[in-house]
C-alpha cells in the first residue's frame, strides 16, 4: 500500500500581494493504489521574500508539483558546511504542522540567535545561519517541533 503521487500544476495569482513577504502552500493529495481512497498527506510551503527570491508582484505564476516522499518523523541534520565561516545552512523535516522553534546556544548554553520561532506546515526546511558577528567557536543549535527536541554541534572558524 505505498501511495502514488500524480503531478499537478497551478497557476497563481499573485495580483495584490505588494512588498510583503508571502507564504505559497500546495497540498496534495495522496492516493492509495490498492484502494483509490484519498487523503490529505503531503503539502509543500516556500516562503519567498523580496530578497532575491520573490513571488511576482503581479500577475500569476506557475506552480508545478512533480510527486515526492512524505514525512514520516522528525529529523535534524548536521550544518553544511561545518566547519564553517561565517555562514552554513541548517536542514531539519517535520511530519507535523505546528510550533517550530530553532536556536542557536554559545559553550555556556547562553541564547545568541532565534533563527525560526512560528507556526509551519509540515515540510522539509532549510535555513541560512549567518554568524557573521559571532567570534570563533563551538555552537549549538536546537530544534523544538512537537515533543521533538534535537541538538547538534557546529564549529565556526574565522
Amino acid at each position: 500500500n505505498v501511495p502514488y503521487f500524480r503531478s499537478q500544476s497551478y497557476q497563481v495569482s499573485t495580483n495584490g500581494i505588494g512588498g510583503r513577504q508571502a507564504r505559497l502552500k500546495l497540498t496534495a493529495n495522496l492516493i492509495n493504489s490498492a484502494s483509490n481512497n484519498t487523503s490529505n498527506g503531503f503539502a509543500l510551503t516556500s516562503s519567498y521574500s523580496d530578497l532575491g527570491n520573490a513571488i511576482l508582484k503581479s500577475g500569476t505564476q506557475q506552480v508545478s508539483y512533480e510527486g515526492g516522499e512524505v514525512i514520516k518523523t522528525y529529523s535534524l541534520s548536521q550544518n553544511y558546511p561545518n566547519p564553517f565561516n561565517p555562514s552554513t545552512i541548517i536542514h531539519y523535516e517535520i511530519p507535523n504542522d505546528g510550533l517550530v522553534t530553532l536556536k542557536i546556544y554559545d559553550e555556556l548554553g547562553r541564547e545568541v540567535k532565534t533563527l525560526v520561532s512560528q507556526y509551519e506546515s509540515k515540510g522539509k526546511y532549510d535555513i541560512n545561519f549567518n554568524a557573521d558577528n559571532l567570534a570563533s567557536g563551538i555552537y549549538f543549535y536546537q530544534l523544538r517541533a512537537g515533543n521533538f527536541i534535537s541538538t547538534k554541534k557546529m564549529l565556526l572558524l574565522k
